[in-house]
């Protein structure tokens, strides 16, 4: 009920962003500013970066800096209100001891609406365009727009809320965090990952992973052998695991008002079926082990679906159209 409650407030607040009258056939008039910045990086900086309402866009070169572009573009009816409403955007940037940040400040102060004058379809973006080492660490938020980010090495962080996250292979993940939107992930290695309201692949799992689903109409992970260890809860969510045939695990899956499915060659079982209890049950423990049981992979699960197979498939594509839009309306 609290994300539910959530979600109603967070929709709220971008509806009045946004108002609409009668349509004009006047052509909108664009304006835009950029912002183009390079800092030089040490191999312990901080790369901090926060955006709204645009792109996203990380790759990485083998250059000790770090170069962002960011292009501000705005939509008006007149010149004059497409140039107010640019100048409502600005970027918080610099650099400290600790790294450098670049942050996206929305200006959301109070106007009086002119009944005679019409806004519809007038907005703006805001996309970033970045370059950096792949080494450094990431700490990387963005809300209403695509993100996308190549392979890394260095530590990240990365939120992504109302809108799609692509990435490559994180190769050492601290903390994924996915809202109301889709993922696709090629590979994360480590720490956490959350994901709520949404739909995702993670295209596999290295070494100790931490992840909790809420509320996402599918969820896929896909799983071999250089897993060392999965904890997953899961609650409200339809959830496939992917297993490689020669994986070497111990399963212990409990679910309470939910279903597992086992489409594997292994023998994962109902371990409660010799008890004499022959009422109903809601809640079920599935154990069981394939190979030398090497990778420990537990699951709590509530509400939920819980498939296991070799060669599942799931699709993204309805939910990124769904996301496609990077634009908000003034």
């Amino acid at each position: 009920m609290k994300a539910t409650l959530k979600l109603y407030s967070l929709l709220f607040l971008v509806s009045t962003l946004s108002i609409h009258a009668v349509g004009s056939d006047n052509p909108l008039v664009e304006k835009k500013k950029t912002v183009s910045k390079t800092y030089t990086l040490s191999p312990n900086d901080l790369v901090t970066l926060d955006n709204r309402f645009g792109e996203l866009k990380i790759s990485t070169w083998d250059k000790n800096e770090i170069k962002v572009e960011i292009t501000m573009t705005a939509k008006g009816n007149t010149e004059e209100r497409a140039n107010d409403i640019l100048g409502r955007i600005s970027i918080d940037e610099g650099k400290k001891s600790n790294g450098v940040y670049f942050r996206t400040v929305l200006d959301s102060k109070n106007e009086q609406r002119n009944n005679n004058k019409t806004y519809k379809d007038e907005g703006f973006n805001i996309n970033y365009v970045v370059v950096m080492p792949a080494r450094n660490r990431l700490d990387a938020s963005n809300e209403f727009g695509a993100t996308t980010i190549s392979d890394f090495n260095g530590e990240v962080s990365i939120e992504s809320k109302f809108g799609s996250l692509t990435t490559g292979k994180l190769v050492n993940n601290k903390q994924v965090t996915v809202e109301f939107g889709s993922a696709e992930i090629a590979s994360i290695s480590n720490g956490e990952l959350e994901i709520k309201f949404s739909r995702a692949i993670i295209g596999n799992l290295d070494g100790n992973v931490v992840a909790k689903f809420e509320h996402c109409s599918g969820v896929q992970l896909n799983i071999d052998n250089n897993l060392k260890g999965l904890v997953i809860k899961n609650e409200f969510t339809n959830l496939q695991l992917n297993l490689n045939k020669s994986l070497s695990a111990k399963y212990n899956i409990s679910t309470n008002f939910g279903d597992f499915t086992n489409k594997t060659d292994f023998a994962i079982s109902n371990s409660d079926d010799d008890d004499n209890d022959h009422g109903p049950r809601f809640k079920k423990q599935y154990t069981g082990k394939s190979g030398n049981g090497a990778v420990d992979l537990k699951i709590t699960a509530e509400f939920s679906n819980i498939t296991v197979g070799h060669g599942l498939k799931m699709d993204l594509k309805d939910e990124k159209k769904k996301t496609g839009k990077t634009a908000v309306n003034i």
